[in-house]
């Protein structure tokens, strides 16, 4: 089925819906034949970012519909696309974008070592980037191995950004390092959130008097 990135802001009220939210929301997803293949807590302009199989377009519009009405939140959602078919594509605009990326693999943590912290990272290219595809794939990845920052996985999308990732990162600081980074060789533009499992999430809550977070 095709692949869609899911990215939702939830209402204030959520957290008192919390227990019936979550059954009526899985309820609706296997109604639609949706199926969540990564799911990530985020900190930031959104509450989530997933990554789904729904049967079309038309099914996560019926989805995004129906969450808002149900004053669960706001959803938006994106096409995503493989670099096969990304590439396909930018062959048909006359893009010639070779697959330079195989180069420079991405940092892997030691054996036994716990993982760092995860960001969900979200981009858009410059308008110049279809000259610089030939290197440009090449030296993130360089600069991922410089960072000690790996791609766990990564999604070509069509909407309010063109690609959607969740990396593993050594720091904070090493993020904004790699932002700043892409900034100034004027590749694009990077907008980075923290992302968080469930037990992460109901964790935080509890810290602040709020249960079934």
């Amino acid at each position: 089925m095709p692949r869609y990135i899911m990215m939702g802001t939830h209402f204030s009220n959520w957290i008192a819906r919390q227990p019936e939210r979550s059954d009526r929301i899985a309820a609706q997803l296997e109604k639609l034949d949706i199926e969540i293949k990564s799911s990530n807590y985020t900190q930031g302009i959104y509450d989530f970012v997933d990554v789904v199989d729904a049967p079309d377009a038309e099914t996560m519009m019926a989805f995004s519909i129906w969450y808002k009405k149900e004053g669960f939140g706001d959803c938006t959602t994106m096409s995503v696309f493989q670099r096969p078919e990304f590439q396909a594509i930018g062959k048909i605009a006359g893009i010639q974008a070779e697959e330079t990326y195989e180069v420079a693999q991405g940092w892997h943590p030691p054996s036994g070592e716990k993982p760092r912290q995860v960001y969900v990272m979200m981009g858009k290219h410059d308008p110049d980037w279809v000259d610089k595809q030939l290197t440009r794939t090449k030296d993130v990845y360089e600069q991922f191995q410089n960072l000690g920052i790996k791609m766990l996985y990564s999604n070509y999308v069509q909407g309010q950004y063109d690609f959607v990732g969740v990396i593993d990162v050594p720091d904070a600081q090493a993020m904004l390092a790699f932002s700043i980074w892409y900034r100034m060789n004027r590749f694009g533009h990077i907008v980075a959130m923290p992302a968080f499992s469930r037990d992460q999430m109901q964790d935080a809550g509890s810290r602040v008097g709020v249960e079934g977070a």
